[in-house]
């Protein structure tokens, strides 16, 4: 996935995440996706290999990320990793 350097000030975060469906708040906690396996409070710390803590740290890591990549988050107490293809139809995993 290529990302672009944004200026803030619209409706959307910087992450580039919304692009493809998923938004997130400041606590880098999921609060709408259009992917099934992304659920609402999952907390995001791993994007392809790359630690993330704050909305920045996810833009550097989705820089050099390619069309499937994959995420750790923390769902429930427990840490789990999933599969992100954005060139899937209707951002099913």
């Amino acid at each position: 996935m290529k990302v672009f350097p944004r200026k803030g000030g619209g409706f959307l975060d910087d992450t580039f995440f919304e692009v493809i469906g998923v938004y997130i708040d400041k606590d880098l906690r999921v609060v709408r996706s259009s992917y099934e396996s992304l659920h609402v409070n999952d907390k995001i710390f791993i994007i392809d290999k790359q630690k993330v803590q704050t909305q920045k740290d996810i833009q550097r890591a989705l820089s050099d990320v390619g069309d499937t990549f994959r995420i750790g988050l923390n769902r429930d107490g427990l840490d789990i990793f999933i599969e992100i293809n954005t060139r899937k139809n209707n951002g099913k995993i």
